[in-house]
């Protein structure tokens, strides 16, 4: 049962109808005119549909479900995950459900009144932007930071014993640390759903560069500090040089923890 709809009852499902029913053509005028969008934008026509989505039910206002793409094919894969793909999706719906209010607002609608910011381009990798939220993970390729050399030297009157000094172990590893107690701060710069080379291009001149998995995903991370206020300078640095979505993470140990800051 779905919130007391039985799908074997006919009772039951009489009702499921006459909810669907009320609102049916407003839905499939919606429906259409985002079709339409997908469709100027080079979207593949799969036409419109009605169906019995559970989903739907006892929505007491047109309601549908839209169709964005298959990541089941690679080429539909890429062009959701990508900033492009995501943008013109977006652009589609909102053009549609302003034309859909315009009409029954008797507003004429012009699309030249909004003033839509082009898609960026995918020039770093999907970024995690809270602890607990991560964005769509997608391979692109990534421009390798200006002045890294630069950078590297200002590391290295900062923090000497991870700007790359001779002897010092700068192979990537997995976090994981004796000490259980100690916090150690780190500035996430990539991720990626498989293993990145992290001798070469971007990483080639960051500090203390290491891999941890989370959420099946491999993260990657610059520095090596018990103090958040060091870890903000090397994030406005990596910031300057090209990382512009470098972000800070905290450890105790193998585990990834909250930052809190002021601790």
């Amino acid at each position: 049962t779905y919130s007391g709809f039985d799908p074997n009852s006919d009772e039951a499902n009489i009702l499921f109808a006459m909810y669907q029913n009320a609102y049916l053509t407003q839905s499939l005028d919606l429906a259409s005119k985002i079709q339409k969008e997908y469709i100027g934008n080079g979207r593949t026509d799969n036409g419109v549909k009605q169906a019995g989505f559970l989903v739907l039910w006892k929505t007491a206002m047109p309601s549908l479900l839209t169709e964005m793409g298959f990541l089941t094919n690679p080429q539909e894969e890429s062009f959701i995950g990508s900033n492009r793909g995501q943008t013109k999706v977006a652009e589609s719906i909102f053009l549609a459900l302003q034309q859909y209010i315009d009409e029954k607002e008797g507003v004429a609608f012009n699309p030249n009144d909004f003033k839509l910011i082009p898609a960026q381009p995918d020039s770093t990798p999907a970024i995690e932007d809270t602890v607990t939220n991560t964005a769509p993970i997608k391979p692109v390729k990534i421009t390798p930071p200006n002045n890294a050399g630069k950078m590297k030297a200002s590391l290295q009157d900062m923090h000497p014993d991870s700007a790359g000094n001779p002897g010092v172990d700068t192979t990537p590893k997995l976090t994981g640390m004796a000490d259980t107690t100690t916090v150690i701060y780190k500035v996430q710069i990539a991720s990626s759903p498989k293993p990145l080379a992290t001798d070469t291009g971007i990483f080639k001149n960051a500090p203390d560069i290491e891999m941890y998995m989370y959420n099946a995903v491999y993260k990657y991370t610059a520095g090596h500090f018990t103090s958040i206020e060091d870890a903000v300078k090397l994030q406005s640095m990596l910031r300057t040089e090209g990382f512009k979505d470098a972000f800070i993470v905290a450890f105790k140990g193998k585990n990834r923890i909250p930052v809190v800051k002021g601790k």
